[in-house]
């Protein structure tokens, strides 16, 4: 298995990513992408939706599992930081209330190196 680095398809990255996939893989190997799965709280927090494309990875060959997963900070200042991480890109929803405990739907998506695209 092999881990590359983050590429966004939403802004034009995700091809190039994939053709790096194919450059440094052997025939089979996987490649593994995280990325929002659906609109659920953690992303209702930002006025544009973190939810991935999932068809553009359909459309690419990739399989998906979806899941959750949770962050619990320290103090809503952590929170806070979490938050601006995510929403300097996206933009903070107005009058949303932060938590310490928050939860993350993740899409795991899965390719091997090698296989066909869906046409």
């Amino acid at each position: 298995m092999c881990s590359l680095p983050t590429f966004f398809p939403f802004i034009g990255h995700g091809d190039e990513g994939l053709g790096e996939r194919d450059r440094v893989l052997v025939i089979g190997g996987l490649i593994l992408a995280m990325d929002s799965a659906t609109d659920e709280p953690f992303s209702a927090l930002f006025a544009r939706t973190l939810a991935c494309d999932s068809d553009w990875w359909s459309r690419r060959g990739s399989c998906c599992e979806t899941g959750c997963t949770q962050v619990t900070v320290a103090s809503l200042k952590g929170a806070e930081e979490l938050i601006s991480f995510h929403g300097a890109a996206r933009g903070r929803r107005p009058g949303t209330a932060l938590s310490q405990h928050m939860a993350f739907h993740v899409a795991q998506y899965s390719r091997r190196a090698g296989e066909r695209e869906a046409r």
